[in-house]
């Protein structure tokens, strides 16, 4: 899009095809950058509806307002959907209308609509990918980890990290984990951007509690989480996306977490 400033969209870029629904705001502390170096000092970016936050700032530096997107494209294939193929082909255009720099996107599972997804994702303005198929096994893990980054600001090399275990049996055929990308921004500046996606979980009404083999595997995939975006060579900044499946009923009944 025309509004994209010049560092954004860097048509040469290509993706790497070896480099490997919901959608949410985000709010972080990111740098403000000063062209030609000199002090930085950390200011607030907000992904706003509607109007789009002006790109700029005082005379003398550069405000970057970074517009972040997660959904959950549920590319489940057939026999659990019937309408894969027509939403797929629906989908480059309604993510690009959002106008968001960095997407995270669960549950991309079929490899060839994934080829498809990123080149038509470029022609959209977005000329950098990042996944990484993992392990696939025959019956366990056979439809991969379903994560896929799209960005129109260059990305590092990505590192997965696949969850130890699984919440119940649906889950047995994926292998969910969490995708870890640098973004690189203008002045050599890095945010860490993690894609992420927990198992699913169900909530026993009878109880009104989840089910406890469930939330022990849930809780443990918090944990490797935590412990995979602390991995960092040094402090700097960190934006999680992700589907985390957390149970609505868990919210109610618990007034929170």
């Amino acid at each position: 899009p025309s509004s994209v400033p010049d560092h954004f969209a860097d048509s040469r870029a290509r993706h790497d095809p070896h480099s490997v629904g919901y959608g949410a705001r985000v709010r972080r502390a990111l740098p403000r950058v000063h062209p030609g170096g000199g002090a930085q000092e950390p200011f607030s970016a907000t992904e706003a509806h509607g109007q789009r936050p002006a790109l700029g700032a005082a005379a003398g530096e550069r405000r970057l307002n970074l517009r972040v997107l997660t959904y959950n494209a549920w590319h489940t294939p057939a026999p659990f959907t019937a309408d894969l193929h027509q939403r797929a082909r629906l989908l480059p255009e309604e993510l690009a209308r959002v106008d968001a720099d960095v997407i995270a996107l669960q549950e991309i599972w079929n490899p060839k609509i994934r080829d498809e997804l990123i080149q038509r994702m470029e022609v959209h303005g977005y000329p950098h990918a990042a996944f990484v198929d993992g392990t696939r096994g025959r019956v366990r893990g056979t439809f991969g980890n379903g994560l896929l980054i799209l960005s129109r600001l260059p990305l590092g090399a990505p590192l997965l990290h696949e969850f130890s275990g699984y919440t119940y049996f649906e889950e047995f055929f994926v292998r969910k984990g969490a995708l870890k990308v640098a973004l690189q921004l203008p002045g050599g500046r890095e945010i860490d951007f993690v894609n992420t996606h927990l198992g699913a979980v169900r909530f026993d009404r009878r109880r009104s509690r989840l089910y406890a083999k469930d939330y022990t595997h849930h809780a443990q995939q918090v944990r490797e989480l935590a412990t995979f975006v602390g991995q960092a060579p040094a402090p700097r900044p960190l934006i999680v996306a992700a589907d985390f499946n957390s149970h609505f009923e868990e919210w109610i009944h618990r007034q929170g977490y």
